[in-house]
């Protein structure tokens, strides 16, 4: 599932976006048990910390720019996750 702003997700990606999925949802068990289903989650730092999966862990987290985040950002993907692999260029300069 891809959460954000449905004008930011590439077209490829659409039908696996969370406005997509969640229209097929008409209760909020449904919804719940459609963001539990989910085995991968492509999500912002700070989409990480949307409502519907605040009591989610996952197996994996991936940070990718890792060294562009700032520390309160990706504190709770890091704590949802049971393992986590930051992935960044300490010397990459910055946009």
């Amino acid at each position: 599932m891809r959460l954000g702003s449905g004008s930011r997700i590439a077209a490829a990606v659409q039908a696996r976006s969370e406005h997509a999925l969640a229209a097929t949802c008409d209760t909020p068990d449904k919804l719940a048990a459609l963001y539990d289903s989910m085995e991968v989650v492509g999500v912002t730092c700070l989409g990480a910390a949307h409502a519907m999966l605040a009591r989610t862990t996952f197996d994996l987290c991936i940070v990718d720019e890792a060294t562009q985040v700032l520390q309160c950002t990706v504190l709770r993907p890091l704590f949802a996750a049971k393992k986590f692999v930051l992935v960044g260029d300490p010397d990459q300069l910055p946009p």
